[in-house]
């Protein structure tokens, strides 16, 4: 059975051990680093970052063969920042460098980056059609709405589980996003952390949202 990691409010699961000359150039990439030993928790960071590029084929291929999808630099990228400086997350419309939009610039999918303390995980989430799958800036613009406070969880998630959202307002401007990232769109690895927001953030997160989204 994969081994299991929890520490600090960090969980990650589905987790194979790797290399260590791998883990040590993943390492080199994690910017809480800053001297030659390893942190605690590094080799969850290799895990996250190449299963996910490892596994991103299993479910869909992208970019997809049936759609001719428009190269990088054809149109102007767009990124999304949900947090502070160095525990956030982040979603761009980038993934390997071809565009995650149609031609008519709707966004189909995401590359979604968390980072938490001692550790980074990335993966490349699918949206859904909006008949099933409930919008993320009506989300983001019911929680600026509801700014001061709201009692229990709001909670969002992409249909196929590859992002899931909860965040939780304690009345005095001070917001816990809690965020579970999956590999493989939702049937890979799984990543969670939480991300700290300002209760004052929220109304220029909401338009940011909506101008990521299109």
């Amino acid at each position: 059975m994969d081994p299991t990691v929890v520490e600090e409010g960090v969980h990650t699961s589905g987790a194979r051990e790797l290399a260590p000359s791998v883990a040590d150039r993943l390492m080199a990439r994690d910017p809480h680093t800053r001297s030659g030993q390893r942190p605690h928790g590094c080799r969850t960071v290799a895990v996250a970052v190449l299963i996910g590029w490892k596994r991103r084929s299993a479910t869909r291929p992208f970019p997809p063969t049936s759609f001719p999808r428009l190269r990088l630099g054809m149109m102007e990228p767009r990124e999304l920042k949900i947090g502070h400086e160095r525990v956030f997350l982040s979603l761009s419309d980038v993934n390997d460098g071809w565009t995650t939009r149609d031609r008519a610039g709707r966004l189909e999918s995401f590359h979604a980056k968390l980072v938490l303390p001692h550790l980074r995980a990335e993966a490349h989430v699918w949206l859904s059609d909006p008949a099933i799958e409930s919008n993320m800036s009506d989300f983001f613009a019911d929680l600026a709405e509801n700014w001061r406070g709201w009692d229990g969880a709001k909670a969002w998630s992409t249909y196929e589980g590859g992002l899931a959202l909860s965040c939780n307002n304690d009345g005095l401007g001070h917001i816990r996003v809690a965020v579970a990232l999956r590999g493989r769109s939702g049937d890979g690895w799984l990543v969670q952390g939480n991300v700290p927001l300002d209760s004052g953030q929220l109304d220029h997160l909401s338009r940011d949202v909506a101008t990521f989204l299109g």
